[in-house]
């Protein structure tokens, strides 16, 4: 595996339009490495602006060296409740600590946007994506996930509200 060290040289960028196709590259990539696309990865992925961002919702990438190496999206249900979804990180990259990035960029931004609960789904096979979410504090949901055929878990974590510590 030809893995770069990504020292300092990582950085969290938002959307932009001209990074709407690489939104789209990195997660078809991983999708199609294991399943199909379904319907609402269609959608998202052809239109992140009107099905994430106008509806209050956020992309944002991991760029080293000013390339971009990873994804990730906030999609919001409900003025509370935000999902954590369409994080890709290019497999040349992965273990170097970027996957873990986005995610906490994802739960802080959760939280300025004044959401109480950060919520994913996933899929068992994922386990180094499931250890990552447990290690920062996602717990698994009792009951099973809806909405996409390839997931198998879903995982929440509550958010203190914004006068909290």
């Amino acid at each position: 595996m030809n893995q770069r060290n990504t020292g300092n040289t990582t950085r969290i960028v938002d959307y932009r339009p001209e990074l709407a196709a690489v939104f789209k590259a990195l997660n078809e990539a991983w999708i199609t490495e294991l399943w199909e696309m379904d319907e609402h990865d269609i959608a998202v992925l052809n239109d992140p602006e009107r099905e994430i961002i106008d509806t209050g919702g956020r992309v944002f990438f991991a760029e080293t060296d000013g390339q971009v190496v990873g994804t990730g999206a906030l999609i919001c249900h409900d003025s509370k409740r935000i999902e954590l979804a369409k994080m890709a990180v290019e497999p040349e990259y992965r273990g170097l600590g970027i996957g873990k990035m986005l995610a906490l960029y994802a739960i802080q931004t959760a939280k300025a946007l004044g959401a109480t609960e950060i919520f994913l789904k996933s899929n068992r096979t994922l386990g180094p994506a499931l250890a990552l979410y447990r290690q920062l504090g996602f717990k698994e949901c009792e009951e099973p996930p809806v909405g996409f055929s390839r997931c198998d878990v879903q995982m929440v974590m509550p958010l203190p509200a914004a006068h909290e510590p």
